[in-house]
């Protein structure tokens, strides 16, 4: 990778940040972007509001006077939210960072060093643990959800995800804006990249950024709810995607499961019986058992949607 910083060829960058009721973090996140190591005359911060009533908007207002550009999207849903400040960008790259995550230092620079490489028109960047406090918070940060490397264990392999993406501004001229009708909208983009756009996608694991995973399990089933709903509505879409759940059932997947995370439950409490063990390792498998049944209550009822309206 070339050293950006070294031969001083500054790529003009725009940060897109989409912002809904996130008064807990939108100020963290700001801060952290505008204390990056890269030239600040040499990228712009634009915040997207979508309708926050908590608070955010008053704490993004106080961000103006440090040249931070606020605009409102009256259309829900963060994708909506995104393409306003693309239209919006200066940039030829858009580094895109979701509202309740912190950049590292040298987020920027990191990014602007692999678009350096040849061919690469898109980046998936490195999403770690912010301060994980809770259970759940642990239990995600033991899972590493939001890796390129858990993606890639996934059926639709790696690709950049919102919290911490990056893309050539052509790219959107080429392809497209973001599908804002999609739940995964990010995935939904990244499959159209992968078939559309001349350019590449290369990982970029040195550019960190630290999300604030979910607190709790209603949170959690939220997320997990909202992403099976995605998958099974781009699933609609695009007929290239094959089914890949094995038990797409939330009810024969409880029965299954039951047995099935009980046995390793069971077997972890008896090997580790006269050990000290932590309650968030005995509980992991009812917290994936969670996760998967929200999973599945999502993808069933974008399916049943569907179907209702092909009849």
């Amino acid at each position: 990778m070339s050293d950006t910083t070294a031969n001083q060829q500054w790529l003009f960058i725009s940060i897109i940040v989409p912002v809904l009721n996130e008064k807990i973090m939108v100020e963290r996140c700001l801060r952290s972007l505008l204390d990056q190591d890269y030239p600040r005359n040499h990228y712009e911060i634009i915040v997207v509001d979508n309708g926050s009533d908590d608070g955010s908007v008053g704490i993004l207002n106080k961000f103006k006077g440090d040249g931070v550009t606020v605009l409102k999207e009256e259309k829900k849903g963060s994708y909506a939210a995104r393409n306003l400040g693309i239209k919006n960008a200066k940039g030829d790259a858009l580094a895109l960072i979701d509202a309740d995550c912190v950049a590292q230092k040298n987020w920027l620079s990191r990014l602007a060093g692999h678009f350096s490489e040849e061919g690469v028109g898109a980046l998936a960047g490195n999403v770690k643990a912010y301060h994980p406090q809770t259970l759940i918070e642990r239990y995600q940060q033991e899972k590493d959800s939001f890796s390129q490397d858990h993606l890639s264990r996934g059926p639709f392999g790696k690709f950049p995800i919102t919290g911490n993406a990056a893309y050539r501004k052509e790219i959107f001229e080429r392809i497209g804006m973001f599908n804002e009708d999609f739940v995964c909208g990010d995935l939904e983009f990244a499959l159209r990249f992968r078939k559309q756009a001349r350019y590449r996608m290369a990982d970029a694991p040195d550019a960190i950024v630290y999300h604030q995973h979910c607190l709790d399990l209603g949170v959690l089933w939220e997320q997990r709810h909202r992403y099976g709903y995605g998958i099974r509505q781009l699933m609609g879409h695009d007929g290239s995607i094959k089914p890949f759940l094995k038990i797409p059932s939330p009810w024969v997947y409880l029965v299954v499961g039951l047995f099935y995370f009980g046995f390793i439950f069971l077997r972890g409490l008896l090997k580790n019986i006269f050990k000290r063990r932590s309650a968030g390792s005995l509980m992991t498998p009812w917290v994936d058992m969670w996760s998967e049944m929200a999973f599945r209550f999502g993808y069933t009822q974008a399916q049943s949607i569907r179907e209702i309206k092909m009849i």
